[in-house]
């Protein structure tokens, strides 16, 4: 499957798909073993208020939950 989204710096590369899920992780160089290990992952945003979720939209989580 083809990535959408592909973010690296030479040292980190991660691949998302359509859907905003993390499908390959490398660290700390590419080609080294895929951290994600063939399973999708979500991507969240941390806050001191709240947790941000990346997938088919943005979703807000309360941190006091």
């Amino acid at each position: 499957m083809a990535n959408h989204f592909v973010l690296g710096n030479g040292g980190l590369l991660i691949n998302f798909n359509g859907h905003a899920n993390i499908t390959d992780l490398y660290f700390p160089y590419v080609g080294h073993k895929n951290h994600v290990g063939g399973h999708l992952c979500g991507l969240a945003v941390l806050t001191p208020h709240e947790t941000l979720w990346l997938g088919d939209g943005w979703e807000s989580c309360s941190a006091s939950r």
